[in-house]
């Protein structure tokens, strides 16, 4: 049962604790994407007449197709990372 419950927290626990305080940590990997994703997040924000979603797609897909030894979920948190630094919400 110990086991069971390390392994829990070991997986989620860090997601629990992110939701609660609103911190992003990156992977090695995902800071490079993040480095990536930050000149297409500008030049989609700057596009008038396209939803969010769409911005946020055209960039997910370039970033997958970038780098596709990177996983989707490191993909997508470097896409929010990108996002809040260009509206200097994190350091």
């Amino acid at each position: 049962m110990m086991k069971l419950l390390n392994a829990f927290f070991g997986l989620f626990g860090h997601e629990l604790v992110a939701k609660d305080s609103d911190v992003i940590r990156l992977s090695p990997e995902a800071l490079h994407v993040a480095a990536t994703a930050r000149p297409l997040v500008s030049a989609l924000e700057r596009v008038a007449g396209v939803s969010p979603e769409y911005r946020r797609h055209t960039v997910y897909a370039e970033l997958l197709k970038r780098f596709p030894h990177v996983p989707a979920m490191d993909i997508s948190v470097a896409i929010e990372y990108a996002l809040r630094k260009r509206r200097r919400e994190v350091p």
